[in-house]
């Protein structure tokens, strides 16, 4: 999708207050490039473990170690917030509402 003119107009106006905006715009890209391909490797290494877990009942014993990670990570999945089986209670009454709604939308669309 095309930005209108205006966009361009703005974004020279902001270069040309930058000594060698194109010069260090480039630099600045290669080295985001860079960063993605060492973090492409490490999440590539971790697999499904490169975004930490934590159970519920141990957010308040986290580890400064390990606030830290799920910082830099920017997310984290937190476990057992319910009990299983009321989980499964909510899954249920959802396949039902579905199965007596069938005009409401959902996704996947393939998944209703």
């Amino acid at each position: 999708m095309a930005l209108p003119a205006r966009f361009a107009d703005i974004k020279a106006e902001i270069a040309a207050t930058y000594p060698n905006f194109e010069q260090n715009a480039i630099r600045s890209w290669g080295e985001i490039l860079q960063e993605l391909n060492e973090v492409t490797k490490v999440i590539k290494a971790e697999g499904v473990n490169y975004i930490p877990q934590v159970k519920f009942a141990d957010l308040d014993k986290l580890s400064p170690e390990e606030i830290a990670k799920i910082k830099r990570r920017g997310t984290v999945v937190i476990k057992d917030i319910v009990p299983d089986e009321q989980a499964a209670g909510w899954k249920e009454e959802l396949r039902e509402f579905v199965k007596v709604n069938p005009d409401v939308d959902g996704l996947p669309v393939e998944d209703k």
